[in-house]
């Protein structure tokens, strides 16, 4: 064989080969890929594209995810794609490039970002290296200016020069900066070629390692991410069409270069891929005091009272994945664990987000070490996203196996932990608890055997439960350590279940801790967040660490102040008994001279006839969806609404359903209703919360919200809910006792509030329809002043 054939014949093999392990190195990288669906969609975001039509190719469904929950999203294209068809007759450079201007434009449009957010730098293609530094100077300022929680920028394995250039500008403007910001690269011509860079440079020998070795570094580089195109599949395939000089044979020239389906076929999957970015930013700068490797008492914030440690009001943005390591208010550094990039900062609060594969060590914030001084005292006040949440209790198949392996490993457990213990604050040895570790002292969070929360408390191996029935609200979680004990005060709403009355110092509970270890970490762990599909995120005000020495009585006071939000209300301005005889509700003019007008649905509501309303349902005919009528409301303070509910049926075993509350109304697309839950089915009885915003809402993932309330309601007992909204946060209570507390902000980082127009009453579909609850006695009342919001 000659040497020409001989070489053609290894090329050939080369290039069998290179396509086998382009295919290999794709599966690989979505295998060990970790599902980043939930915690994108609420990161703001910066898309940094070399040319029109990489933003959609390589992240289109991802900025669509964002924009559907009103995720800020700017888009920069940096270079004009002038040069992509240079063989055409029929179109020149210069006109290539308005065209492709237009079309970026259209598309970023069919994926929610407005012309406004689309920066168009004009770059000539294939010519942005020589530009490099006045493109570093651009991203910089806008960086700068755009300030977001996260980077998609194009990957630095993607063979083009353009593509390179603008990854390596990227990071010289966030290294310039400073900037903390979490940086996901999207590949584009290396998720169709392979991660293959400089071929030609090297020798044979270095080639054939190369197709071996630089697939194996991507991996090594970290650990990939995927986002989910479930549901915004659609709009990236409108945007993709709109780049329709590139996708489609825009002048029939047979020079005219397609991106057709087969090479478009990766990106139109299940999935979107990104890989990990480089660690561009360095900490932020000293502030406060340290003492040689523990920390020592500072002046903390202008409250923060005497012998303070740490105090962290979380006052600045922190994106996720970035907030270990950096600084609390004072100073003092946040240790502890974020493998699955769960934690931020936004609206003033540490946000602990859902994980979808939760173990012990894997969540939690941690501050010291400290020196065992007498006493030590750690305060907390935190919002736990749900008191219920444990690990999934349904078996687990074959197919559900698989895919929680492909999640987790190489790093992830290969067993499934089984976790009860939702929510941990207190005292331990180690900055990262695991599995089995005791702690010095400790309060738990856990989900009981009967689908209601539990409030223990633990210092060593002695642990005991302090109630059952614990709600969702926030709460100021104390753990003092003093005179060889270990002892607990917690305090929230007045008359809230579990908690001491604001200003009772009287402990809940007190345990002999004995030695203290040498050195001690303050800890806010979360083993687990959510039950099933339950997503909505725990939410954390402020974290002390105090040394207060002789001033321990009037520092447990100052902690023990009511600080939540509890508005007052103004005097009834509507109120309806239900008197007359039966008809539709819908026809009725209220005691208040109001018409009650069905806003939403096909059920109805009308009089008994015999005093109260009820919904017009059965079990064989229950009411058909979510119905909500409604009264004219203009106060933009925002209103407290009261109504009876009781509940059809008179016992379990009878088929009955209740899904009845009040409603809160903008319109169609925007309104927040709060019903409650109680089946024949189930042992949990709850009280749900549910906020649609621009017509999209996801069941149990971030627009549902709810607290078991066990005995609290019964089938055919009546019970008194009552619920305030001010448009922005609402607290409901239950026969006067605070169950559930939420800011809409909780739900999504961005949220802008709702106009409340209508108020009124809901029978909602939540897992079944409501069979015909009673009503009786509406009132609604303005919020007479802001009350306090922590």
């Amino acid at each position: 064989m000659s040497t020409s054939k001989a070489y053609v014949a290894a090329a050939a093999v080369a290039h069998r080969l290179q396509v086998a392990l382009l295919t290999m190195w794709r599966r690989a990288v979505v295998l060990l890929a970790r599902d980043d669906t939930t915690g994108s969609a609420t990161r703001s975001c910066l898309v940094i594209a070399p040319h029109p039509d990489d933003e959609t190719i390589g992240c289109g469904a991802t900025i669509a995810a964002k924009r559907a929950h009103l995720t800020p999203v700017t888009v920069v294209i940096v270079a004009d794609g002038r040069h992509a068809q240079s063989n055409s007759r029929l179109v020149d450079a210069e006109r290539l490039a308005k065209i492709r201007s237009e079309e970026v434009v259209a598309a970023c449009e069919a994926l929610g970002v407005d012309r406004g957010h689309v920066l168009q730098l004009g770059y000539e293609d294939t010519h942005v290296d020589e530009r490099e530094d006045s493109l570093v100077d651009e991203l910089s300022e806008i960086i700068s200016s755009v300030d977001p929680d996260e980077l998609l920028v194009i990957s630095r394995h993607d063979h083009h020069p353009d593509h390179r250039a603008v990854n390596r500008a990227t990071y010289r403007a966030l290294a310039r900066l400073d900037h903390q910001a979490r940086v996901s690269e999207f590949p584009v011509w290396s998720w169709i070629d392979g991660p293959w860079l400089d071929q030609r440079a090297r020798s044979p020998v270095g080639r054939a390692l190369n197709l071996f070795a630089a697939p194996l570094r991507t991996i090594a580089g970290g650990r990939p991410t995927v986002v989910s195109t479930t549901g915004v599949l659609d709009e990236k395939q409108a945007a993709l069409a709109a780049h329709a000089s590139q996708t489609t044979p825009y002048t029939d020239e047979p020079e005219w270069a397609v991106m057709d389906e087969p090479m478009l076929e990766p990106f139109v999957g299940d999935f979107e891929v990104f890989l990990p970015g480089r660690n561009a930013s360095a900490g932020r700068p000293e502030q406060g005091r340290i003492c040689g490797d523990h920390v020592a008492p500072d002046g903390g914030g202008a409250d923060a009272g005497p012998g303070v440690l740490v105090d962290d009001e979380f006052s600045d943005p922190v994106a996720p994945g970035h907030v270990i390591g950096s600084r609390a208010t004072n100073g003092a550094r946040r240790l502890g664990s974020d493998r699955h990039s769960t934690l931020s900062v936004d609206n003033g609060q540490l946000r602990v987000g859902w994980m979808e594969y939760p173990d012990w060590g894997d969540s939690a914030i941690a501050y010291g070490p400290f020196r065992a001084e007498e006493p030590l005292v750690l305060s907390v006040r935190v919002l736990n996203g749900l008191t219920t949440s444990q690990s999934d209790w349904r078996p687990e198949g074959r197919r559900a196996l698989l895919q929680r392996l492909r999640a987790t490993l190489p790093r992830g457990p290969v067993r499934r932990p089984e976790i009860r213990e939702n929510m941990v604050v207190g005292w331990f040895r180690q900055e990262r608890p695991k599995r089995g570790d005791e702690p010095v002292a400790a309060v738990f969070h856990r989900a009981g055997d009967a689908q209601i929360g539990e409030l223990w408390f633990q210092a060593g191996a002695n642990r005991v439960m302090l109630c059952d029935g614990l709600q969702n609200i926030p709460a100021n979680l104390v753990v003092t350590l003093r005179d060889g004990m270990a002892v607990l005060n917690a305090w929230s709403y007045p008359a809230a279940h579990c908690y001491a009355e604001p200003g009772d110092l009287t402990p809940l509970a007190a345990l002999s801790v004995g030695p203290l270890p040498e050195q001690l970490y303050a800890v806010v762990h979360q083993p687990i967040l959510g039950e099933v599909f339950y997503r909505v995120d725990t939410r954390i005000d402020r974290v002390q660490v105090l040394a207060p020495g002789d001033a321990l009585e009037s520092t447990l006071e100052r902690l023990s102040e009511h600080r939540w939000w509890d508005p007052r209300t103004g005097p009834v301005c509507f109120e309806d008994h239900f008197e007359g005889p039966a008809r539709e509700l819908d026809h009725v003019v209220s005691e208040g001279s109001l018409r009650w007008e069905r806003l939403l649905g096909e059920g109805v509501f009308e009089l008994s006839g015999s005093g109260g309303a009820r919904v017009r349902a059965s079990r064989s005919r229950p009411n058909p969806g979510r119905t909500i009528y409604g009264v004219p409301w203009s106060d933009t303070r925002g209103a407290n609404l009261s109504m009876e509910v009781t509940p059809p049926g008179t016992a379990r075993g009878q088929g009955h359903r209740g899904r009845s509350g009040v409603a809160f109304w903008q319109d169609e697309d925007n309104h927040f209703i709060v019903n409650t839950w109680i089946d024949d089915a189930m042992v949990g009885v709850s009280l749900s919360a549910f906020l649609r915003l621009g017509g999209r809402e996801k069941m149990f993932e971030w627009d549902a919200v709810w607290t078991n309330v066990g005995s609290r309601i019964s089938h055919g007992v009546p019970f008194v809910l009552s619920v305030s909204c001010d448009g922005t946060q609402f607290l409901c209570r239950l026969d006067g006792e605070p169950v559930m507390y939420r800011a809409f902000s909780d739900y999504r980082a961005q949220y802008r509030g709702l106009r409340i127009g209508h108020v009124g009453m809901v029978a909602n579909w939540e897992w079944g329809d409501d069979t015909g609850s009673r009503l009786g006695h509406f009132t609604a009342r303005p919020l007479d002043g802001p009350g306090i919001r922590s």
